[in-house]
């Protein structure tokens, strides 16, 4: 148990880290100026947060680090834009703690694999429809209801 929370916590300090580097070189500053006049800037930072934390969740096999390091600059980016701060975190969140059932490095994908004998990518193989079904869903409802 403590080795699992360990890991966790290495994840959530490394995402951290990422996203004052990318704060300090001024990426998230250069994003917001360039999004900041153009229509439909909701669904673009929508977008652009979830792929991001959908990409970094599939490549470390936690939804919750990348997300619980990106949360603390999304209220600060949607109120400099005007756009409304749950239409971007939400589906964040569920996308990043979906794609989790995905990724070949997560433990529940290893657990299963190693109790059924088979391959992670077979498993992987099963879960993808309904995951990205599921996102799919979830950018298009957070897209009506919160835009």
């Amino acid at each position: 148990m403590g080795t699992g929370l360990a890991q966790v916590v290495s994840l959530i300090v490394a995402a951290s880290m990422l996203v004052e580097g990318l704060k300090a070189i001024g990426i998230i500053d250069t994003l917001v100026d360039s999004v900041k006049h153009i229509d439909g800037v909701g669904s673009i930072l929508m977008f652009f947060f979830s792929g991001t934390a959908a990409l970094i969740g599939f490549i470390s096999g936690s939804g919750l680090a990348v997300f619980y390091s990106f949360i603390n600059i999304i209220p600060e980016i949607t109120e400099k834009v005007g756009v409304n701060s749950v239409a971007v975190a939400l589906p964040m969140q569920l996308t990043a703690n979906l794609i989790r059932s995905m990724s070949p490095v997560a433990a529940v994908i290893i657990v299963i694999a190693s109790i059924t004998g088979s391959n992670p990518i077979e498993i992987i193989k099963r879960t993808s429809v309904p995951i990205i079904s599921g996102i799919l869903c979830c950018m298009t409802l957070s897209y009506l209801l919160f835009s």
